[in-house]
């Protein structure tokens, strides 16, 4: 290649790297109007093609290249895109499944399909969008970018992107903490409980040594004129935190939606103690909560997550755990609060997440993942168990990016 050409070509590579894919391509298209037995410029069209979903076209452009230098690289390219006929059928499948509402099942088909980089910005912006679909907007942004960086201009996943970004998703540059396929692989060495949850602890727990106080002055009392003195105080103070359920600000709050100072009002009322028109009110005031805030607190402890900020990414998800039993997202919130427990170091909330994941969904959208941090949390606390899980996950899903050298050696190392 001279070097005019040769130019030419290293800025077509520099704008296929900013995804630029289709001004790569003309460049491209410019040297072989020149010399049509450019081999590097061959193959580095019919990979674009290729990523495209250009089946066809980019083995033909390989045939040329293959023919004219009889060139080893392009021999397998054509080789290895038999299996690709395969992923055009499961592309389409895929497609009937989005078209039938079946997002899960469309999710499945394009994930396999995501195993090659043959048709790469469909096959992303459809993992993308079922993502979206099913609330997992972490997981919808990451395919989304991939799906961008080939070509920023695809428009599908610029509908997507601008929807995430209303979303405040796009909060500066997010780098990746997993790794590869972004797998969670969240094994932490923190210790501490996060700031807010240590406060909430801290807090309960003077509450609970004035209780103690209270019970110990009671019972040193002597006189029975004091003893019933005591029991009054703590009957006005019981009175004073029902007084506290302010029908017409809930009622206001009700009318206006806002599930926020909903929350604040009657996520520690005792229901007991409520009248009967006071449940009422309650029970509208709970069903905001469920239908909207369960979505709003979702979606801002997502927010909280990218942004690392794990300690309102805690406060936020456990108020929509509060609420989502039985919610689309139920899953998702579960799966995150897991996630954020792990990144603050607490063990044990991460295990009950995980654990009532794997009990809940067991064929959920994070199942792998779940599988794979349960394998890896628990081996130093039960190592049966965790050999358990590492063989599920090996079992039922063999090809997946969690069945990596930790999972293996897991199961190799003897008790």
């Amino acid at each position: 290649m001279d070097n005019k050409n040769r130019k030419i070509y290293n800025k077509a590579l520099d704008f296929h790297e900013k995804g630029e894919i289709n001004k790569a391509l003309d460049l491209c298209e410019s040297i072989l109007a020149e010399n049509l037995g450019e081999s590097e410029v061959l193959n580095f069209k019919g990979l674009m093609l290729y990523e495209k979903g250009l089946l066809k076209e980019a083995v033909t452009v390989w045939k040329i290249n293959f023919d004219l230098n009889n060139d080893s690289i392009a021999k397998s390219y054509i080789k290895d895109v038999e299996y690709d006929e395969e992923r055009i059928k499961i592309y389409k499948e895929a497609e009937q499944a989005l078209k039938k509402s079946d997002i899960n099942t469309a999710l499945k088909l394009f994930i396999e399909c995501a195993k090659s980089d043959f048709n790469c910005i469909k096959v992303n912006t459809g993992i993308a969008w079922c993502y979206q679909e099913n609330g997992d907007y972490y997981r919808a942004k990451e395919y989304v970018d991939k799906a961008l960086k080939i070509d920023k201009h695809a428009v599908t996943a610029n509908e997507i992107k601008k929807q995430l970004e209303n979303m405040e998703l796009y909060y500066g540059e997010i780098k990746s903490r997993r790794g590869i396929g972004k797998i969670f692989i969240i094994i932490s060495v923190v210790s501490i409980l996060s700031i807010g949850g240590y406060y909430f602890w801290k807090s309960n727990m003077k509450n609970n040594e004035k209780l103690v106080n209270n019970v110990e002055v009671i019972n040193e009392s002597i006189g029975n004129e004091e003893e019933l003195a005591n029991k009054e105080e703590i009957e006005k103070q019981e009175e004073n935190i029902v007084n506290k359920f302010d029908i017409e600000s809930l009622e206001q709050d009700i009318k206006n939606k806002d599930y926020k100072s909903i929350y604040e009002k009657v996520h520690d009322v005792q229901t007991s103690e409520l009248s009967v028109n006071e449940k009422k009110i309650y029970n509208k005031a709970v069903s905001i909560l469920k239908k909207d805030g369960v979505t709003g607190f979702y979606e801002d402890g997502l927010r909280y997550f990218n942004q690392k900020d794990f300690d309102n990414a805690k406060n936020q998800f456990d108020k929509a755990y509060e609420y989502c039993d039985g919610d689309n997202l139920e899953q998702h919130i579960i799966f995150y609060r897991g996630s954020t427990a792990s990144e603050q170091g607490n063990r044990d909330l991460a295990l009950e997440m995980y654990k009532n994941y794997d009990k809940l969904y067991p064929e959920g959208s994070y199942i792998e993942g779940v599988l794979y941090e349960l394998a890896l949390f628990n081996w130093d606390i039960n190592k049966e168990e965790s050999k358990i899980y590492a063989q599920r996950l090996i079992n039922n899903y063999p090809y997946s990016i969690y069945v990596n050298d930790k999972i293996k050696n897991i199961l190799n190392v003897s008790n």
